[in-house]
């Protein structure tokens, strides 16, 4: 499914993420944040699956990505992705993001998403900070469209079997 001739995108992908702050102090940041997100949302929607494959996308993709990211000081590597995207308020982040994915469905012709799936899973084998040691993450599923809008973690097992 491509985008209709007629159609464009009403904001573009960076002034989505507006709101999202750079966590980072002034004098560690040698990569922009929005060259940061564009280069991993993009190796994200192309399969990226590791911070390392997002390395990777980006550096066999450079040339194309200096066509119109500023990328003053080349591609960051995988540890800059990682440090950054742990850093960013999560909260924030989904929040952004789930704007540009509802302006692309808008592009796309899409009338909203129509029924959401919430899946709740206990990691067991995962160290976290809870009193279990065990990670508890909740995930909103849009069926329809294969997407997933919303995917939140717990530090209790109880969020996993019920909808707040």
């Amino acid at each position: 499914m491509g985008f209709p001739e007629d159609s464009r995108m009403a904001r573009p992908l960076v002034e989505h993420f507006a709101d999202l702050k750079d966590p980072r102090v002034n004098r560690t940041k040698k990569h922009r944040l929005d060259d940061i997100l564009v280069i991993a949302l993009s190796a994200l929607l192309c399969g990226a699956t590791t911070f390392e494959d997002i390395e990777e996308f980006a550096d066999s993709r450079a040339d194309w990505f200096k066509t119109f990211l500023p990328l003053p000081n080349g591609i960051p590597s995988h540890d800059t992705v990682y440090r950054v995207f742990c850093a960013l308020d999560a909260k924030v982040f989904a929040r952004c993001f789930g704007g540009w994915m509802a302006d692309v469905g808008g592009a796309l012709g899409l009338k909203g998403l129509t029924h959401i799936t919430v899946d709740g899973k206990s990691l067991r084998g995962a160290t976290g900070n809870t009193f279990t040691g065990g990670v508890h993450v909740v995930t909103a599923w849009a069926t329809e469209h294969g997407l997933v809008p919303g995917q939140e973690r717990s530090a209790t097992a109880a969020a996993t079997t019920c909808c707040r």
